[in-house]
C-alpha cells in the first residue's frame, strides 16, 4: 500500500471555532452533506460512522459521496467535522487506503480538504479519521477506478509483394486486427493502382479475396481497414510477368528461343535467412501459389511446407499431414487440389478415391469430389488449363503393373469428369507442364513389379488443346527419365532429375524441349542428384527441393537448390 501518512499533526489550518463546521461536499456529482449534528436514531448516519463521547460532547464525520475515476486521474475529496462543544485542543487529521491495496498517492493526508491519485484499477475504501483529545470520528468513501479504454487504429497486413505468372488468379492473404473500439465492427476495402492495367478483384471488402490482372506489368494493392473512428491501410506490390507467347505453325525455319534460361547458369544451393528447411519426403508434390512454393505430402505422413522467395525461408503451413504420395498438384480457385494419386504400400499401392484439397488460407486438408472408379490411378501427370483440370497417365496397381494411358478432363466447379481420347504412349512416375496451348508429356516409364525401374518411355507426346489432338511427330527425349519434376520456362518444358534402371544413383541431367523450335537441348546438371522431389518457378528462379537422391528410396533430402532465369 503506497500513501501519505501523516498521523494526527497538529496545523494551524485545523483550528476550530466553537461549533467546527469544517469541509465541504466532495466534487463530481455528489450532494453536500448536513452539516446538523445526527443522532442514533438519525436514519442518514452510516453504518461505519463512530462517534465518541467525551463528558457530553459529541463529534460527528462524514466524507465525500462514492466516486468513480479513471486510473492515475487526480480528483478532490473533502470531509465534513461536527463538533457540540468547545475543543480543549487542536484536532488532528488522517485520510488513508483501508482493505486492498493500492498505489495511491494523497495531496496531503491531513487536512479535510485534498486530493489523490490511485493508479491500480479496482475497487477500494478511502478512510477519513479525525481525533480532538479523547474524541475520534471516521468515516469511509468507496472509489472505483477503471482503466480507460483509447481507440487504436486497426493493424492491417496486406501480405507480401509477389512475382505470378500472366493470366493467373492472385490469392490475396491479408489480415486485421483491432481492439473491438468504439465497436467490434470494421470496415475493409481493397484497391489498387496501376499504369499498366487493371485489377480486378473478386469481391474488395473481404480480406482474403482473389485478383486478377489484364496485363503484364506492376500493381499496388492497397488494404484499408476502418473501425469508425480511426482507419489504416497496408499495400503490397505484385508483378505480372509477360506472358508466353509460342507459335502454333512455327513454319520451315522456326526461331530457337531459349525460354528465359541460359546454358551457362549453374544451380546454386539455397542458404535460406533462418536456416530453415523443409522436410525431406519424395514422391512428393509442388506448386507455385501466389509467388510461393508449396511442398506437399509425399510416402509417409508428410506436412506442407511452404518457400517464400521474397523473405528465403520456409514455414510449416498448419498441423496436418497427409500420406498420399505419386501426384502433381495443381491450383483452382485459391485452394491446391490433388488429383489421383497412391497410398500404402508398396508394391501394389491402393489409388485415392477422392480429389484432395488443401487450403492455403485455412492451412487444412479436406477432402473433395469422388473420383470415378474407373478412372483412378497415381502417377500421373496433372495440369490446369484454362480452369478445367487434366490428368494424363498413371497407373492403377501401384508398382505392380496397370499402366495406362489415359486421358481425362475434370471441372472443379461442376464437379463433372469428361474421359478424352488417350494419348498415343502408357506411361507412369511422371510430371507434365503446358506450354501455350499445348500440354507436353515427356519421361516416365511403364512399371511392373519386381522390375520396376526398366521400361523407360522415351517418345515425347503433345496435345493441341485448340486442335483437340496428339501429336506424335516431336522427337525423343534425350535421357529417359521417370520420377522427373517438370517446369515451364518461356517456350520451354524443363524435364529436371529422375531416375532410370541403369544407375543406382538419381539423375542430375536437366533437359529442355522447345515447343517452337521442336528441339532438345541440355542445361547445366543439378548439384545433388534427385528424384521425385518439387520443382517451380518463383522469384525468377526454378527452384528444386527434397526428393531421394537413389533409385527408388531410403535416401531422401532437404536439400534446395536453384537456377536463375535471364
Amino acid at each position: 500500500m503506497m500513501y501519505s501518512n501523516k498521523k494526527f499533526q497538529n496545523s494551524p489550518r485545523n483550528s476550530l471555532a466553537l461549533v467546527a463546521l469544517l469541509g465541504l461536499a466532495a466534487c463530481g456529482g455528489g450532494s453536500s452533506p448536513s452539516t446538523e449534528p445526527k443522532t442514533d436514531d438519525d436514519p442518514t448516519i452510516t453504518d461505519n460512522s463512530t462517534i465518541s463521547d467525551e463528558t457530553q460532547a459529541e463529534m460527528i464525520v462524514r466524507v465525500s459521496e462514492d466516486l468513480t475515476v479513471m486510473v492515475g486521474e487526480e480528483f478532490p475529496i473533502s470531509a465534513l467535522l461536527v463538533l457540540t462543544s468547545t475543543p480543549s485542543e487542536l484536532p488532528l487529521y488522517e485520510w488513508k487506503m483501508v482493505g486492498i491495496s493500492a498505489d495511491a498517492v494523497f495531496e496531503a493526508s491531513d487536512q479535510t480538504r485534498t486530493t489523490m491519485v490511485i493508479n491500480t484499477e479496482g475497487e477500494f475504501e478511502v478512510k477519513f479519521t479525525a481525533k480532538v483529545g479523547e474524541l475520534e470520528g471516521s468515516d469511509t468513501m468507496t472509489v472505483t477506478v477503471i482503466d480507460p479504454i483509447v481507440n487504436q487504429a486497426p493493424i492491417v497486413n496486406a501480405g507480401n509483394s509477389k512475382t505470378i505468372d500472366f493470366n493467373e488468379t492472385l490469392q490475396l492473404n491479408a489480415s486485421v486486427s483491432d481492439d473491438g473500439v468504439p465497436t467490434s465492427s470494421l470496415f475493409t476495402q481493397w484497391s489498387f493502382s496501376s499504369n499498366d492495367g487493371n485489377a480486378t478483384f473478386n469481391e474488395t471488402s473481404e480480406i482474403n479475396t482473389q485478383v486478377t490482372f489484364d496485363f503484364a506489368g506492376k500493381y499496388t494493392l492497397t488494404l484499408t481497414a476502418d473501425d469508425g473512428e480511426l482507419s489504416s491501410e497496408d499495400s503490397l506490390i505484385i508483378t505480372v510477368k509477360e506472358p508466353v507467347v509460342v507459335i502454333d505453325d512455327p513454319g520451315p525455319n522456326p526461331t530457337d528461343n531459349g525460354g528465359g534460361i541460359s546454358a551457362n547458369e549453374r544451380w546454386k544451393t539455397v542458404t535460406t535467412s533462418d536456416g530453415s528447411k523443409p522436410q525431406a519426403r519424395h514422391e512428393a508434390g509442388a506448386v507455385a501459389f501466389n509467388g510461393d512454393m508449396y511442398l506437399m505430402s509425399g510416402r509417409g505422413k508428410r506436412n506442407v511446407n511452404r518457400y517464400d522467395p521474397g523473405q528465403n525461408r520456409w514455414t510449416t503451413e498448419g498441423n496436418s499431414t497427409t500420406d498420399f504420395s505419386h501426384f502433381q498438384p495443381v491450383v483452382y480457385g485459391g485452394k491446391i487440389y490433388a488429383v489421383g494419386g497412391l497410398t500404402c504400400c508398396f508394391p501394389s499401392e491402393n489409388v485415392l478415391t477422392h480429389v484432395q484439397i488443401f487450403n492455403p488460407a485455412t492451412k487444412k486438408w479436406s477432402q473433395g469430389h469422388t473420383i470415378p472408379a474407373n478412372r483412378r490411378r497415381g502417377g500421373g501427370g496433372v495440369v490446369n488449363y484454362k480452369n478445367k483440370i487434366y490428368m494424363i497417365g498413371g497407373n492403377t496397381n501401384g508398382h505392380d503393373g496397370g499402366t495406362v494411358n489415359w486421358f481425362d478432363e475434370y471441372n472443379p466447379a461442376t464437379n463433372t469428369w469428361k474421359t478424352l481420347k488417350s494419348a498415343p504412349n502408357k506411361r507412369d512416375h511422371i510430371n507434365v507442364v503446358v506450354v501455350g496451348d499445348r500440354l507436353i508429356v515427356a519421361g516416365g516409364r511403364k512399371t511392373d513389379h519386381p522390375n520396376v525401374f526398366n521400361n523407360p518411355v522415351t517418345d515425347t507426346d503433345v496435345y493441341n488443346f485448340k486442335t483437340g489432338k496428339w501429336e506424335t511427330d516431336h522427337p525423343d527425349i534425350p535421357t529417359p527419365t521417370a520420377g522427373a519434376m517438370v517446369v515451364q520456362v518461356g517456350n520451354e518444358a524443363v524435364v529436371i532429375g529422375g531416375e532410370i534402371g541403369s544407375s543406382r544413383s538419381a539423375l542430375t541431367t536437366v533437359q529442355a524441349y522447345n515447343v517452337v523450335s521442336r528441339k532438345w537441348r541440355t542445361l547445366k546438371t543439378l548439384n545433388t542428384a534427385r528424384h521425385s522431389g518439387g520443382a517451380v518457378v518463383v522469384g525468377n528462379a526454378i527452384h528444386v527441393v527434397s526428393g531421394n537422391t537413389t533409385r527408388g528410396g531410403g535416401a531422401e533430402t532437404q536439400s534446395h537448390e536453384k537456377l536463375d532465369l535471364d
